[in-house]
This record gives C-alpha cells, structure tokens and sequence, in this order.
C-alpha cells in the first residue's frame, strides 16, 4: 500500500488541560509521530466512564477544562497494543499527575485525512515577550507593535513551537540575541528557532539536520518567512564538519544527544559566546550541567516549565546582558 494511503492509527486521551505536556510527552515516548490538541472538547466520542471510573453507568464528569491530546502512530504497530501501551502508562503517571476524569478513545485514520484534519488544532500563539507562532495558513493575523510573528507549517512529524523546550529556547534566544550575531541551530526540525533568531536580530543562521523531512520542512518555513538569504539549511549529524566559529549554538534535542555535542559546541564558540541547550528532562539536567562545565563553559542561567529544562552556558568571560 502506498505510504499517503495508509491507514494511521489514532489513540487520544481526553485529559485536565494542566496535564497537557506530560501526556503529550507520554504520547511522543511511545511512539507517536504526530500529536495534536484538541481545546474544544465536546462531550461526544467517548464512553461514560474513565480510564479509572469504576461505575460504567455513573453520569458523565463535566468536561469543562478537558482538552483532547491525539497521537498518530505508524499502521505498523497494532492498534491494540497501542492502546494498551498508553492505558498502562497513564496509570503509572496518575501518581503524579492529575488525571481525573481520564479517558482513551481509539479510531483509525488515513494519512490523507490526517494531513488537512490536524490543522484546524493549531492556532497562534503568543510564546515570549516578542514571539508569536502562526499557522503559514493564516492571513488575517494583525500583529501588535513590536510583535516577532513566526509562520510556522510543522506538517505531522514536527512540533507546533509551544511544546516546553520549544518555548524555553525561544526565552533563551531572546535573552543572548541583541544583533549582528551568527548562530548554529543543531537538530533545526521545523527551523522554528532558526527564524526567531534572524527576527530577533541575527545576522546569519545555519541550520543543520540529519532527518531530510526535517531539512525539507525547515526550508519551507524559512522560504514562508521571506528568510532565504538568512538562513542556510545544511544535512549534517550534529556538528561533525564544521569549522567556522560563531557566536551563538542552539539545540533543542535529547538530554542523550545534547551530551555529545557540547565538546564541539565549546570548541566552535567565539569568545563571548553562548550555548542554549533545550530538550533536557528533570532526571538529566545534573548530567548536562556537568558536561559543559567539563568543557570549560560557565552555566549562567537554568530555566524550566513543567518537567523540562534549559540552560544557557558562556565562555567564562561572558556573562548575559
């Protein structure tokens, strides 16, 4: 069967809105490819109890503050076994989160369909202090003064912009970016960041990425952002090859990841030079503080929202503006 006309598998959990990040995560470590937030929930397409209810004929829980979290996984795992997977899991993360009045629903959807039907979830989004993520499909968004407006197409495989290290990043940008800086954007995905960093006021931008959906994805957004000649997007595996100094190194990937490049990342800073690393949950932040002081930077700030944290390192003469 051709890949557009497969079969995908939907599996989505009907939540407490505050519980978004960590069942969404929950969603992407099992394997989902995409995910999209439904904000508008009706009480329609779900059965009367929830995952913990044990009274099946017990009226309804209102659903007022209930959102709706989709993942969309590959027809090449069962739909059963899916299912059973996040049932499992959410259990577990019922310890800590509050999953009251929790739900799963299953459906099957093509991949066509899921292609137009995942948009109507995404809507802008104010992010920082500067920062608003549109839809590329969105024309009538009027700006306020002073407003830094990304258009951002993620397609199905990419975030939106407002997962937690997306947003951590961006506050990070925007406190190191005062102008004329070069960056490197390692693991660009959507090229998110590699835009906001030419509109806060980079000068150059090379964005790098070993997945070619990526690099494809990323060059549609900067050609939708009119930042062509700003940003240079190039297939690589971290930063291996790469030998011009620069001001600025971004990367919002695994703690795993992170771990391997901040070596290179200290090596291929210019003096005065900052290192933003995102992507980094609770349990790693220790590992990663260690690392880059092992590499000779300083960690000048630490940030974090939810379970997920940033920092951002200098060369040990510099400190943030």
């Amino acid at each position: 069967m051709d890949r557009m006309d497969s079969v995908w598998h939907a599996v989505t959990v009907r939540v407490l809105a505050a519980a978004e990040e960590p069942v969404s995560a929950l969603l992407a470590e099992l394997g989902a490819v995409g995910i999209a937030v439904n904000y508008e929930v009706a009480d329609a397409g779900f059965s009367n109890s929830g995952l913990f209810d044990s009274d099946p004929a017990a009226p309804r829980q209102n659903t007022l503050g209930f959102i709706e979290i989709t993942g969309y996984f590959s027809p090449e795992l069962p739909l059963e076994e899916i299912s059973t997977s996040v049932s499992s899991e959410l259990s577990k993360l019922g310890e800590f989160v509050d999953l009251t009045g929790v739900a799963v629903s299953t459906n099957y959807i093509a991949q066509s369909d899921w292609s137009d039907n995942w948009k109507q979830y995404y809507r802008p989004a104010r992010i920082s202090r500067f920062l608003t993520i549109i839809p590329s499909w969105t024309y009538d968004y009027p700006p306020t003064p002073g407003e830094l407006v990304i258009r951002l197409d993620p397609g199905m495989s990419f975030g939106t912009g407002t997962h937690p290290t997306t947003v951590l990043a961006l506050h990070a940008l925007e406190q190191v970016l005062r102008g004329g800086e070069t960056v490197i954007d390692v693991g660009t995905g959507s090229g998110v960041l590699a835009i906001a960093a030419v509109l806060l006021g980079a000068a150059a931008v090379l964005a790098i990425d070993s997945d070619p959906e990526a690099t494809q994805a990323a060059t549609q957004n900067i050609s939708s952002n009119g930042l062509i000649g700003s940003i240079m997007v190039q297939p690589g595996s971290l930063l291996a090859g790469i030998t011009a100094k620069t001001d600025v190194i971004i990367a919002n990937i695994l703690a795993d990841v992170l771990v391997q490049l901040i070596g290179d990342a200290a090596n291929l800073l210019n003096p005065g030079g900052y290192l933003i690393l995102s992507g980094i949950y609770h349990d790693k932040i220790a590992l990663i503080t260690a690392e880059v002081e092992r590499c000779g930077l300083t960690v000048q700030t630490k940030t974090s929202q939810n379970e997920w944290h940033s920092l951002i390192a200098t060369t040990p003469s510099q400190h943030l503006h």
